[in-house]
């Protein structure tokens, strides 16, 4: 309630980042990647901001972490590991005691688990809502693909198109869930491109339709954060390569529209 409708985007501090480049476009938060480069967000407490928490011993401020205990007033998400075998009892009960060891000190900060569409099964995935209360339920799935080709550059062929339906059961699912515990729901959203060659898998950048339609069908489905993977690595659909958000592609402008 006191945040709002979320749009983030994750930032490695690894590659150039500029605020005013960010927040020009609309983003409410600066989601980092593993680990934060708080001064990036301005003279504390600085900009709204979140990150991935690899485990247990890696909270903001905690050892190797204090520079970010300024900047804790604005941290609206955080999000404890990601894409972890919650269908495993072990992996499940450890997630399940981090939440509740940590719930209690964090208590303005919107506390959550990801992983991607179909890999927890709905038994397991219940209990973990049950004995973990997250405070939000969260999921990546990435539509946009192209033909696996070995005879083509770099094994990218021929854009697929037609509707992400398989997408749209993982909304249906996990809006159900999260509707159910009366907790918000979060997505990732496609703004990546890759060439995985182990699974002969292609991720093509959207187009300006395709990244409309991801987003507006995700708040359909009553999504209240929408993240993009990602903004300034090299894979990024918003900025050319090697890095960085110095120089934007056409796709930014779309996105700022879209925010």
């Amino acid at each position: 309630i006191n945040r709002g409708l979320q749009v983030q985007s994750m930032v490695t501090p690894d590659d150039d980042f500029h605020l005013d480049t960010y927040s020009t476009a609309d983003y409410t938060a600066v989601n980092w990647l593993w680990t934060a480069n708080v001064p990036e967000l301005g003279a504390a407490p600085g900009f709204p901001w979140g990150r991935w928490v690899s485990d247990e011993t890696n909270m903001p401020g905690s050892s190797g972490h204090t520079d970010e205990t300024p900047y804790l007033s604005q941290l609206v998400t955080l999000q404890l590991g990601d894409e972890w075998n919650l269908n495993d009892d072990a992996t499940r009960t450890r997630a399940v005691d981090w939440f509740n060891s940590v719930r209690a000190s964090w208590p303005n900060t919107i506390l959550y688990m990801n992983n991607y569409g179909g890999q927890v099964g709905d038994t397991q995935l219940g209990d973990f809502i049950t004995r973990a209360q997250p405070d939000m339920l969260s999921f990546d799935s990435y539509p946009w693909h192209s033909v696996w080709d070995i005879n083509a550059p770099n094994h990218i062929g021929a854009p697929i198109g037609g509707p992400p339906t398989s997408w749209y059961g993982d909304l249906r699912r996990y809006r159900q869930w999260a509707y159910s515990a009366n907790i918000p729901l979060a997505t990732y959203l496609q703004t990546f491109h890759s060439v995985e060659d182990y699974d002969e898998t292609v991720y093509r950048d959207p187009s300006p339709s395709e990244l409309r339609l991801n987003h507006f069908a995700a708040l359909a489905f009553n999504a209240k954060v929408l993240n993009d993977f990602t903004y300034n690595t090299g894979a990024s659909s918003l900025f050319t390569t090697p890095g960085g958000d110095s120089y934007p592609t056409a796709l930014l402008s779309e996105k700022t529209d879209i925010a």
